[in-house]
C-alpha cells in the first residue's frame, strides 16, 4: 500500500535554521512544506510594552512542570521570554515567529577560522560554509550603519568606543547589522519611513529606538519572519502554524505503520499539541522532518522521544554534551565621565577586536561590543542608581 503524505517536509521551529529551511524546502515543494512553532506571529507594532504587558511575556506551559522562576511557573503563558533554569547555567530563549532574530542583537559576523577546529566534520568548515554565509548576509541585509550628514545619525556610543579602543591600542570598527534602512545602502531611507523590503514585507527606516532586544515594533529589524519565511509562505505556499506545540516524531515503516525501529526511509508521523485548542493532538504525515527547535528545545525535542516516548531509541547517547554557552558576558558602567546616550540607536553598532580575528590567542580571545537598552529600562537604572 502506498503510503499517504500529507507534506515532503515539516519543518519544527522558526529561527535562523527554520526559517532558511522552510524557505528552500518551500521552493523545491511549493504547498508541500509545513513549518510548526510554538510561539506567537508579532505583526508590526504587537510587541508588548505596558508594564503590566511586559510582565506576563513569559513562555509557560503549566503540564510541562519546568523549573521556572516562582511568579511566571504557575501561569499558563505563551509569550516570547523562554527562561530556562540548570544547576550551573540558566539561558533566556525566544518563542515566536522568527525564533531567536525576535531579540537578537542583530549583528553579522562570521567567526574566525581558527574555530573550525578538528571538531568539526569536513562538511562544515569555514571555506565550505562560506557560500552561505554571502547568501545569508544578502538576505539579512548586513550592514553598517549609515554615516551621512544627518545630525540624527550620530550615535555618540559609537564614538566613545572609538575613543576608549584607541586609548587602549586597538581598532574599532562599525560592524554589519541586519537592521533595515531601506533597500539602497548607498541612499538610506530617512529615520521611520516605511518601505517595502526586497520581498514584499512592509519595513521602517530604523528609529533608533533602542529596542531591538525586546522585539521590534517597527519592524526596522531583519527578522527571519520578514525575509525567508515571508518567502517561503507569500510565495511558495508553505502552511506556517503558531502557537503549537512539536510532541512526538515517529517513524514509519513500508506499510505506513508507526515503527520505532524504521529508519526513516519511509517517512515520519509528527504528532503537536494544539496550545489555543485545549491542547489537542493534531497529526500529519510528512517523508522527512527538520528538528530546528533551537539547541535546547531540539535537544529536548529529541531525548523525550528517545527516552520517554520510546519512539526514537536510535538516537546516539552523546546528544546533548559537551555543550557549552555562547560566552556573552554583560557589563554595565553608571555615572560615567561622559554621557553616552544609551537609549539611541541599535543595539549594537561596532566592535574591538581582542585576539580573536588578529592575533588569535585562544585563551584571551573575545570582541568588545557597545550596547545601547530601551528608554523606559533607562527610568529603572536612573531610579536605582542612588541605592548601590
Amino acid at each position: 500500500m502506498a503510503i499517504k503524505y500529507d507534506y515532503e517536509a515539516i519543518v519544527i521551529g522558526s529561527g535562523f535554521g527554520g526559517s532558511i529551511n522552510t524557505c528552500r524546502l518551500a521552493n523545491k515543494w511549493p504547498g508541500k512544506v509545513m513549518l510548526l512553532e510554538r510561539g506567537k506571529r508579532y505583526p508590526m507594532g504587537s510587541f508588548p510594552r505596558k508594564p503590566h504587558d511586559m510582565a506576563n511575556n513569559f513562555w509557560n506551559i503549566v503540564r510541562e512542570g519546568r523549573n521556572r522562576p516562582e511568579n511566571v511557573g504557575s501561569k499558563e503563558s505563551h509569550g516570547m521570554f523562554d527562561i530556562r533554569l540548570f544547576d550551573h547555567i540558566d539561558a533566556l530563549v525566544c518563542a515566536g515567529l522568527g525564533g531567536g532574530s525576535l531579540i537578537y542583537a542583530n549583528v553579522f559576523l562570521q567567526p574566525p577560522d581558527e574555530v573550525f577546529d578538528e571538531r568539526w566534520p569536513e562538511t562544515c568548515k569555514k571555506e565550505v560554509l562560506q557560500p552561505y554565509y554571502k547568501v545569508a548576509k544578502s538576505v539579512l541585509g548586513a550592514r553598517p550603519i549609515p554615516q551621512n550628514d544627518d545630525p540624527r545619525r550620530k550615535i555618540i556610543r559609537t564614538e566613545l568606543f572609538k575613543e576608549f579602543a584607541e586609548h587602549d591600542g586597538h581598532d574599532s570598527e562599525l560592524v554589519d547589522i541586519n537592521v533595515f534602512f531601506g533597500n539602497d545602502f548607498d541612499n538610506p531611507l530617512d529615520i521611520g519611513v516605511q518601505q517595502k523590503n526586497r520581498y514584499g514585507a512592509v519595513q521602517t527606516s530604523c528609529v533608533y529606538c533602542a529596542e531591538c532586544d525586546v522585539g521590534c515594533n517597527t519592524h526596522s529589524k531583519n527578522t527571519v519572519d520578514l525575509n525567508y519565511l515571508f518567502v517561503a509562505e507569500k510565495t511558495h505556499g508553505a502552511k506556517i502554524q503558531t502557537e503549537v506545540l512539536a510532541e512526538k516524531i515517529i517513524p514509519l515503516n513500508a506499510q505506513g505503520d508507526e515503527d520505532p525501529s524504521a529508519s526513516g526511509e519511509y517517512g515520519y508521523k509528527v504528532v503537536w499539541l494544539d496550545l489555543n485548542n485545549g491542547k489537542i493532538e493534531c497529526t500529519a504525515i510528512t517523508r522527512r522532518v527538520v528538528v530546528s527547535a533551537g539547541t535546547l528545545g531540539s535537544n529536548e525535542l529529541l531525548m523525550r522521544c528517545r527516552d520517554v516516548h520510546k519512539t526514537l531509541p536510535n538516537i546516539s547517547r552523546n546528544l546533548g554534551k559537551y555543550f557549552s554557552g555562547n560566552g556573552d558576558f554583560l557589563s554595565f558602567i553608571l555615572e560615567g565621565e561622559k554621557p553616552a546616550d544609551p537609549n539611541y540607536g541599535p543595539v549594537i553598532t561596532q566592535k574591538t577586536d581582542y585576539n580573536l580575528f588578529n592575533n588569535f590567542d585562544k585563551e584571551r580571545a573575545f570582541v568588545m561590543e557597545d550596547a545601547s537598552y530601551p528608554n523606559f529600562a533607562a527610568w529603572y537604572v536612573e531610579g536605582t542608581a542612588n541605592l548601590f
